[in-house]
Order: C-alpha cells, then structure tokens, then sequence
C-alpha cells in the first residue's frame, strides 16, 4: 500500500504534493512550508521526514527502528531547529510546536545554525538521507539566515531542509529564493473537528474564532479565555466591576501571548456587535452565536463610535505588545482609548507597583 499521512487533516494539495515527491529520485535540497498558525505545518513536516527515513515497507510504518526513534526524536539522521527554550516543551504525540510559543527566547542565534552546519559535514549515520526541520524559520536572526544560506547553495549529499513558517516576510528573500515554497491554509469546518478529537465543547465558535486553526482553538480552551466574553461585553456597556475583576485575578498571569489571545476574543465580539448594528439579520455571520441575545441587547445600548473605537484600541495593544511593552502597559492603551472618563480610576485598581502610569504618553512619542 502507498504512503500516507495518518495525522494531518486536510491540506490535501500539500498531502498529494508531498507524497509525489517520494517516488521522485531527486528532492529539492529545500521546502519552506508557510501559512497561518495551527493548520499542521509542523504536522506535516514531521509525519513527513518519518516517511523519509523510515525503512519499513509502508511508511511510516511505526514499527522499524527509524520510526520508533523519530517518536522519541532520537533519530541520528533527524535534526530539529527552533528557538532555544522550546525544544523542551515538545512532545511529538501532540506535534512539534509547542503551544503557546515564545516562553523561552524567540530568536535562534548563528551559533545553533553553526552547530547544525557541522553535524551535516558528517555522512548520514543510518541510511542516505538526513532531514533537517527548522520551526519558526522566521525567528532566525539575520546573522543566522546568512549562515544557514551557504548549506542551501552547497547543501550536504542528501540532506533536505524543511523551513516552517507562520511570518514568511521575516525570511530573508535569498533563503525564499533557495527553498520550494509549500502553503498551508485554514482548515475546512470538517477536518478541524477531526483535528481537534476528542471534539471540544463548542466546536461551531473555535472554528469562527480560529478561522479553521486547530492549533490556536486548542490554546484558547486550555488557557481559558473564553471565560471572559461576558465581564467584556459589560464593560463596552459602560460596567467595569466585572471586567476589572478578571483583570484583577489574571493579568498579571497573562504573558503577551494570553493577552493577544484575549484581544482576538475582544475583537470578534466587538465584530458581532458591529454586525447586529449595521445588519438586519446578522445571525449566520456571528462569531459568538451562543451568546447572540446578549449580543442584541448590548448592541441596542452602545453607539456606533465607541465599538470603532474599541476596535482601534485593540489594533493599538498589538503595536504595543509587537514593540515589547508589558501586558499591563497595553492593556493600558486600550483602557484609555475606549473609556478616558474612567481609566484612571480603573487602572489604578489593577496598577501593580512600579508599572508605569505614562504608558499613554510613552506610546504618542514613540509612532
């Protein structure tokens, strides 16, 4: 029976492609495989270089000694390149990322490119091919992205690269130009359930939430965010005990990550109660269907304004978490900007000592 891949869902145009390319005698020397976070990148990379080495008759097998040392990630022949801190957080029965990303430094630095680059002068140790996967490509330095460039023009007698990457702007054009590009889209309804099994509790609204990424509905359940769309919707009817009450409890807790996880939950919901303003009869396009009556009734009692300018706010604590300010400090901005009359008081009952109060300030005379 021919290969196939046994736990990527969907991605049928990369499946097909992938598995042409081991019956052809030549690969490309490298593959950059890119498209939005959570869709089975890195799934696909690692299913993929199991069938590469394995040595059983239908790859990947499981069962012959390749296979049972790529489970382990143990394979002499396989080499993983990620941003150090991570590679501790792997466990190759739930895929190679580790979610959520970024606990440990961001960048991979020249000197694990060079530690690589000497371990490929070496022939393969098990058979004739080596793979080496690089997740979040993007996070290489400049300096490492050079260095990484002199093995993809001369690359080692059978060695193939697998660059993954959610930012491919961050990749530098002369490592593009030097690697087949393979994309990845957001999954169709049916394959993120299946991606996601055992199936969650509200599939319908991770879907809407994630646009199809079973990667990111899988952080947003285990990192309980979704708890607090109601204290949220209070707040943009002008309530603050309850949201200043999450805030309180969890945002000192909240790393950036969490809190750009919020600010997806707050802009979808600030979407909805756009759409019910501006529509007739917006039901079929709500992300927060479970919650359509509070929706109707909190969107009869906010104008138009003060949800566009929430939605400018929440475009704000990006720019501001991209330029490294602290959760507190960005959330800060989005405070001020939806409602001024207020802000002091409430950021004061969330102020932790030595946070700065001039964050407002700080961000006007830094565009």
């Amino acid at each position: 029976m021919p290969p196939e891949f046994t736990r990527l869902q969907g991605q049928e145009h990369a499946q097909r492609y992938l598995l042409s390319l081991l019956e052809q005698e030549a690969l490309p020397p490298a593959l950059m495989f890119v498209g939005p976070s959570g869709v089975g990148k890195a799934t696909a990379a690692y299913e993929w270089a199991q069938m590469l080495l394995c040595t059983g008759d239908r790859p990947p097998c499981g069962r012959c000694t390749s296979c049972r040392q790529m489970k382990s990630l143990s394979h002499p022949d396989f080499h993983l390149l990620m941003p150090p801190g991570e590679r501790e957080r792997v466990r190759p029965e739930r895929g190679l990322r580790p979610f959520p990303p970024g606990m440990g430094s961001l960048q991979i630095g020249i000197d694990e490119v060079r530690r690589i680059r000497e371990e490929l002068q070496r022939p393969p140790v098990q058979g004739t091919r080596r793979v080496v996967v690089i997740l979040d490509a993007d996070q290489l330095t400049p300096e490492a992205q050079n260095a990484l460039l002199k093995s993809l023009e001369e690359p080692p007698q059978g060695t193939l690269f697998l660059l993954v990457t959610s930012q491919e702007h961050r990749v530098l054009p002369t490592l593009h130009s030097r690697s087949r590009k393979l994309v990845f889209h957001y999954l169709d309804y049916a394959s993120f359930v299946r991606a996601l099994h055992p199936e969650p509790s509200q599939p319908t609204l991770l879907y809407g939430l994630t646009r199809g990424s079973p990667g990111l509905a899988r952080v947003l359940v285990e990192r309980g965010v979704l708890h607090h769309r109601q204290a949220f919707l209070a707040f943009i009817h002008g309530k603050w005990e309850d949201l200043v009450r999450v805030l309180n409890d969890h945002l000192q807790g909240w790393s950036a990550f969490d809190l750009r996880l919020v600010v997806l939950i707050w802009g979808t919901l600030l979407r909805d109660l756009l759409l019910i303003k501006l529509e007739a009869n917006p039901h079929h396009l709500l992300v927060h269907q479970d919650l359509e009556e509070r929706l109707r009734e909190t969107a009869s009692r906010v104008d138009v304004q003060r949800l566009f300018r929430g939605l400018y706010a929440l475009r704000m604590v990006d720019v501001a978490l991209e330029r490294n300010l602290s959760p507190l400090e960005a959330l800060s901005l989005f405070l001020a900007q939806v409602d001024p009359p207020h802000f002091k008081s409430t950021f004061l009952e969330i102020h932790q000592p030595g946070a700065p109060f001039d964050v407002w300030a700080w961000f006007a005379h830094n565009p």
